[in-house]
């Protein structure tokens, strides 16, 4: 699943092809991409060594066997087990899609760059910024529920892409409160992705504040310590409002 204007390499399919013929356990086989500009224009490429993907919906922050959207190969049987994409995570349903892969059986990303990923104004991650962000921080929290045995589903039907995340995002907190560090992931997600206007601050300095209040709730919590050290750092500034 690759947009137009992206490139496979000439021996991708093949690559991948044995890659999971040599390792039959593996249900999903990604790679690194390379990106470039709209010209065409590849950028330097990095030698990386193969990554051990983790599957721990149960740590703060989750990590996911997440493979970058246009590149995974997966066996037929395991796309049909977790269900294919699921329409509510709208521009980010490839990470809410290895998360379900990622319960099945164990997920690889090959070090080669076996995609050239062409980088544009009208990239999803750009023209959608803000549904991705949601999208992303509601699919974590379906994988964290999921791991629990809670069940999400109503809260999965009521997600309307694009709309208002206020009403999922508040039940999923008060779904998780029980279980997991809700809260301190709430913050560190806002922190990660400089997107502290969606959870209602006006500027970097208030949000710090509310950090520093969390933090305080629990001072020797390592999660919360961690949190406010980064919060100390200077804040990226992303657009959000497209």
């Amino acid at each position: 699943r690759m947009d137009h204007d992206d490139v496979s390499i000439p021996h991708r399919i093949a690559r991948q092809v044995q890659y999971l013929d040599e390792n039959p356990a593996v249900v999903a086989c990604g790679s690194e991409l390379r990106r470039m500009d709209a010209d065409g224009r590849l950028s330097r490429e990095k030698h990386r060594r193969q990554k051990t993907l983790e599957h721990r919906p149960d740590v703060m922050p989750p990590r996911v066997s997440w493979m970058p959207g246009p590149t995974p190969m997966i066996r037929a049987t395991a796309m049909q087990m977790a269900g294919g994409y699921r329409p509510q995570f709208l521009a980010a349903e490839d990470r809410d899609l290895c998360w379900r892969l990622g319960a099945i059986g164990p997920c690889a990303r090959l070090s080669e760059a076996l995609l050239h990923y062409r980088g544009h104004s009208n990239n999803t991650s750009n023209v959608l910024r803000r549904t991705q962000i949601f999208s992303h921080l509601l699919g974590d929290m379906s994988a964290v529920a999921r791991h629990f045995k809670l069940d999400d589903s109503v809260i999965v039907d009521s997600i309307v892409p694009g709309g208002d995340y206020s009403a999922p995002v508040a039940a999923y907190r008060t779904l998780l409160d029980a279980h997991y560090p809700v809260d301190t992931f709430w913050h560190h997600f806002l922190l990660r992705h400089g997107a502290w206007t969606l959870g209602g601050y006006s500027d970097p300095q208030k949000f710090r504040t509310e950090i520093l209040r969390h933090w305080q709730r629990a001072p020797f919590d390592p999660l919360r310590a961690s949190l406010m050290l980064r919060a100390l750092l200077p804040m990226p500034v992303k657009t959000l409002e497209r």
